[in-house]
């Protein structure tokens, strides 16, 4: 088995649907025996020896529960026997009047298109002896033929079980919903809540923080190790009187880290303040989950 291919649904519609006509085509050059038959012409219409008097017109004719019965629809590739000797008309690919011997097959063709057919009959083994031959068949196909053929083109495609595979294959490279909800939770904790931000503004704007002290003595994110008497939260404001500069608390474990957020005494750090207490746009976890929902 060559290797496979993934293929689109409107790839594979447009695949079925162009096999299907070159099914139809193949169908087309396949010989249906359908008994047989005579075929009436001029001469056989004028003849006394006539079989029935209900044949009364020019065209093909065989018995229905002992009734003759004149043969109206055909398709491509239906062969008759026919009975009695006759000529070649306009019903005919060759319609020059030619003998054809009785006992002779004929096969219906299409000479037109698949989308305006044009059905014609065409004498496929003429006697000899009213100088006729055998029409070579070798190139036609065999219903067995055909099927060996639409069997090896389907080979090329996967089947539903080995497409099923192949998809749950590629899904497994993705998060499941329950992951993808887990890493937006974990890419939230970096961002401040909407409470937050409300927060730390009420406590500069009052000028109400948590923590007043006359010098912390530290840089902007200096971190130094608490004890029993800092009483410091994670979040907690401070504000040192000396600088009239704002610090923002980040604890962890036995750890703090002061962040310089801003002062009051200068334009460069009231901007910085500013920035600081009042970012363009504060978010919530439930306002980045709702963008997912």
């Amino acid at each position: 088995m060559s290797e496979a291919k993934y293929v689109s649904t409107e790839a594979l519609d447009a695949y079925t649907q162009a096999l299907s006509e070159k099914l139809g085509r193949k169908l087309a050059n396949v010989y249906t025996i359908k008994g047989s038959a005579i075929y009436a012409d001029t001469d056989y219409l004028a003849s006394p020896d006539i079989v029935s008097g209900s044949i009364d017109s020019v065209g093909l004719w065989h018995q229905v529960d002992g009734n003759w019965v004149k043969i109206t629809t055909f398709l491509p590739g239906w062969v008759y026997n026919i009975s009695n000797a006759f000529h070649t008309d306009n019903n005919f690919i060759d319609a020059n009047n030619k003998p054809v011997a009785a006992s002779s097959n004929i096969v219906v063709v299409n000479v037109g298109t698949d989308a305006d057919p044009v059905l014609k009959f065409d004498a496929i083994a003429i006697g000899t002896a009213n100088g006729g031959s055998s029409v070579d068949l070798s190139a036609y196909d065999t219903s067995a033929q055909v099927t060996s053929k639409i069997n090896t083109a389907l080979n090329d495609y996967d089947d539903s079980s080995e497409v099923t595979g192949k998809i749950n294959t590629a899904l497994a490279s993705y998060d499941t919903s329950a992951q993808v909800t887990s890493k937006i939770n974990t890419a939230l904790n970096d961002y401040a809540t909407t409470a937050d931000v409300t927060s730390k503004q009420d406590k500069v704007m009052t000028n109400e923080p948590d923590i007043i002290v006359p010098d912390l003595t530290y840089a902007d994110s200096t971190a130094r190790t608490t004890d029993t008497t800092d009483n410091v939260s994670d979040g907690n404001i401070a504000y040192q009187e000396d600088t009239e500069e704002y610090y923002y608390a980040e604890v962890s474990g036995s750890t703090i880290l002061w962040h310089d957020i801003g002062n009051t005494k200068t334009v460069e750090g009231a901007i910085k303040l500013i920035g600081s207490i009042m970012p363009i746009k504060p978010i919530s976890t439930a306002e980045i989950q709702a963008m997912f929902a």
